[in-house]
């Protein structure tokens, strides 16, 4: 194995996102537009609290169904149906890059802000991704929510342990990647190619000036593949 991690993000990274199509779905079960619907949904602080693990399923669908007023007979089947339409698909070409980095040697991991519906999910659409051959570390499990320091220092903790002297994170929030630069001398990579503008967590984490070292925006998977590069990652396509 190579002394090099290579950690991603999930949302915006590893996976295309749209919580349009979310609060779209939703605006089907209550008496709200989708507009209105992201702005409560927003700043009931609903969305972190899942993130965290602080709210498990049940908790979280009786929550959204008092939150915004969910019309009376929807079921809980409904409620996660529009739930998943949050997710567009499995980025098809960062996939190719993560296998890519792995038959190279390095060690590929996950740092994450997720929830466990969202896993849930995930695991059942594509049973191997979150194989890894590094760290996993997800926010609900962790009880912690990006850009707290616990999943950064667990990560470092991790590279300590396997001798590894260098860390990459693909992130789509420069204040994350900032984190990892600033305080455990990383790099950070920016990948901006299918940034959801309207996620929720953006409302409580906007974003920051970018980092002035260690530091990349890679706009396009060609441009991430040069980043990796740039940042010495050794690599055949």
């Amino acid at each position: 194995m190579k002394d090099h991690l290579l950690l991603w993000d999930v949302g915006g990274v590893l996976l295309k996102l749209s919580f349009s199509r979310f609060y779209q779905a939703l605006s089907e079960l209550t008496p709200f537009d989708r507009a209105r619907i992201k702005e409560m949904y927003d700043s009931s602080g609903l969305e972190m609290q899942m993130l965290a693990g602080a709210v498990g399923k049940e908790e979280y669908l009786d929550r959204l169904r008092d939150i915004l007023h969910v019309l009376p007979g929807t079921t809980n089947e409904q409620l996660l149906a529009a739930y998943d339409c949050r997710y567009i698909e499995r980025n098809s070409g960062i996939h190719r890059i993560r296998q890519i980095i792995q038959s190279a040697g390095y060690p590929s991991g996950i740092l994450s802000n997720i929830g466990s519906l969202t896993v849930e999910e995930l695991k059942r659409r594509y049973p191997d991704f979150f194989a890894v051959t590094g760290p996993c570390l997800l926010s609900y499990e962790e009880k912690s929510i990006k850009p707290e320091l616990k999943m950064f220092r667990k990560a470092q903790q991790w590279c300590d342990e396997n001798g590894i002297s260098s860390v990459t994170l693909v992130e789509d929030k420069a204040a994350y990647a900032a984190v990892g630069i600033d305080v455990f001398g990383w790099n950070g990579v920016l990948y901006t190619a299918c940034i959801d503008k309207a996620e929720s967590i953006r409302a409580a984490h906007p974003e920051s000036a970018y980092p002035k070292k260690n530091f990349r925006v890679a706009n396009s998977d060609e441009e991430l593949l040069e980043a990796l590069r740039s940042f010495g990652f050794v690599f055949s396509l």
